[in-house]
């Protein structure tokens, strides 16, 4: 156990999950909104700019086990991995890939599946 009573495998867990979902979102956002988007993954945090400035920030918060998104469109959301997917901690069920595959997919004009 960590010092604050986590267990290792559970962040080691969680360090898998969110890297392969910061990568999965910015290879599919430069594979299919490249043109539209910008797309850059520092760290523990993707950030997707678009011409005009506005921004998503996407990263990891370890100590919580969340991910989290800012959105332009819809505000601050905190995600946890709950039955294979990182939803959101508002208790409206909603499901970080597609919450943010609808929003890009509205402000670009084309469709986004992660």
């Amino acid at each position: 156990m960590t010092k604050d009573g986590m267990m290792s495998n559970d962040l080691s867990a969680f360090h898998q999950r969110a890297d392969q979902t910061l990568s999965h979102v910015l290879d599919v956002v430069d594979d299919l909104l490249g043109d539209q988007i910008d797309a850059d993954l520092h760290g523990d945090i993707l950030t997707l700019t678009f011409s005009g400035g506005t921004q998503y920030i996407l990263n990891k918060n370890a100590h919580l086990l969340q991910m989290w998104l800012s959105s332009p469109q819809s505000g601050a959301w905190h995600f946890e991995w709950t039955d294979g997917a990182w939803i959101s901690t508002r208790g409206g069920g909603e499901a970080l890939e597609g919450l943010l595959a609808a929003e890009l997919a509205a402000r670009t004009g084309r469709p986004v599946h992660f």
